[in-house]
């Protein structure tokens, strides 16, 4: 009975596969918003607001790929499309907060 309750302990839950793309993607958007606004503030904003449109670009090039090819499990296709959407309202924020605060 202990055998039981010890392997069930050591198990950990594993993250849904929409949840990964989503971390990731978000993770990414991190990364490059700081490394635009902390080495070049002036054309920063431009660049961020450049990697943001074209990082919306890929994640739904692949969510539709995605759903043209894969039938069985949806929810990669809707981690993609979800990154898609978050990537662009957080992305869309953040430029406009910091174009206000570096008073352009």
């Amino acid at each position: 009975m202990n055998e039981i309750l010890d392997s069930d302990i050591d198990k950990k839950p594993e993250m849904p596969q929409h949840r990964k793309i989503l971390m990731t993607n978000l993770g990414i958007l991190a990364f490059y918003t700081i490394f635009c606004f902390v080495f070049n503030k002036s054309a920063g904003l431009v660049l961020d607001a450049f990697l943001i449109v074209g990082h919306v670009g890929i994640c739904l090039l692949v969510g539709i790929i995605q759903s043209i090819t894969v039938k069985k499990d949806n929810s990669s296709v809707k981690g993609w499309f979800l990154s898609a959407l978050l990537v662009l309202l957080i992305g869309f924020g953040t430029c406009v907060s910091f174009g206000r605060l570096s008073g352009l």
